[in-house]
């Protein structure tokens, strides 16, 4: 299995590090499970445009393997993350075409993060879902309208497509390869050795919601701002409607062209964000917090957190408060 992980600079080193560090391991494992012969059933290479050391965000450089142009046919290819997206596009536009020969030759191709739009660039991912970054969604969605983009997802796997979210996922992207090519058990012993979470699944816990107001619509700003001034109170469509001056179904149409979202869908947003702050910061229970953002009955907020947030209020409580 020939794995190649090739880095823009301005890439977190993180990423490429620590899958180089993950496939390795695990080919150790390997060599352990089954003798010598198998020692080299796992082959890493970094690779960057020119051949040259990659420059990270970090400004650390790091030394590759080989240029793109000079790589034998991977098995799988690794897109990591772009720092600026438009300028390497733009800049190195022979990938597009080059990609697409390796994929027509049988190379799977993976991103991370933003590495999604390079691979989007190639056509590959028209009609099949990928995902991005949660703060990247929307950009990726106005740029690429034929790709079914589930955004919420951490790993996600098209045939011999795959794509996972942040730079941080690229752990997630290692294990899920290692279990499909090499079965759960060694995916699994890796995971364990680095002391790894496996097999996350959403990014949702981690998305932080955007409440849109760089749009022009004074109206709908005007509703968002009172919005923000009565978070604590039960609100109808049915007032807002009437606080923007206009009837329940052009306001809703409004709403969502300016913000992305439905009234609706963004009153409950907004409100599980403030309710993860004070999950965070707080030592209040989910029903006075829940009772605090205008839900007389905690249980129905509670349905609504989990759908966003993918987990139980106790469990993100757990997870992200802050130290004392």
């Amino acid at each position: 299995m020939n794995i190649c992980i090739f880095g823009f600079d301005q890439a977190y080193a993180g990423q490429m590090v620590l899958m180089m560090d993950i496939f390795n391991q695990a080919k150790d494992l390997l060599s352990l499970q089954a003798g010598s012969a198998q020692t080299q059933a796992i082959n890493v290479q970094l690779a960057s445009v020119g051949g040259k050391p990659i420059r990270c965000q970090n400004q650390l450089l790091l030394n590759v393997h080989c240029a793109v142009k000079e790589l034998q046919q991977p098995d799988i290819f690794i897109i990591t993350s772009i720092h600026d997206v438009d300028a390497s596009l733009s800049q190195h536009r022979f990938m597009v075409k080059w990609l697409q020969e390796r994929h027509g030759e049988g190379t799977a191709l993976a991103s991370i993060c933003t590495g999604a739009f390079l691979l989007a660039e190639t056509g590959l991912l028209d009609g099949k879902q990928a995902t991005t970054h949660w703060s990247m969604a929307d950009r990726f969605r106005k740029r690429y309208r034929r790709v079914n983009l589930k955004s919420e997802k951490l790993v996600i796997s098209s045939g011999n497509l795959y794509c996972s979210g942040g730079a941080g996922s690229s752990t997630d992207l290692a294990y899920f390869l290692l279990e499909k090519h090499f079965g759960h058990q060694l995916a699994s012993r890796t995971a364990k050795h680095f002391i790894h979470d496996f097999r996350r699944i959403s990014q949702h816990a981690y998305a932080i919601y955007d409440a849109k107001t760089d749009h022009n619509d004074i109206q709908v700003l005007k509703t968002q701002r009172w919005i923000s001034q009565h978070l604590h109170e039960p609100l109808r469509i049915t007032e807002l409607s009437r606080i923007a001056c206009m009837s329940a179904r052009t306001f809703e149409r409004r709403f969502k062209k300016a913000t992305g979202d439905t009234p609706m869908v963004y009153l409950q947003r907004i409100k599980v964000e403030l309710a993860k702050q004070q999950l965070e910061t707080t030592n209040f229970s989910f029903d006075e917090i829940a009772y605090r953002l205008g839900y007389m009955n905690s249980g129905s907020f509670r349905k609504l957190f989990v759908r966003w947030v993918n987990l139980l209020p106790s469990q993100y409580r757990e997870r992200f408060r802050a130290y004392a």
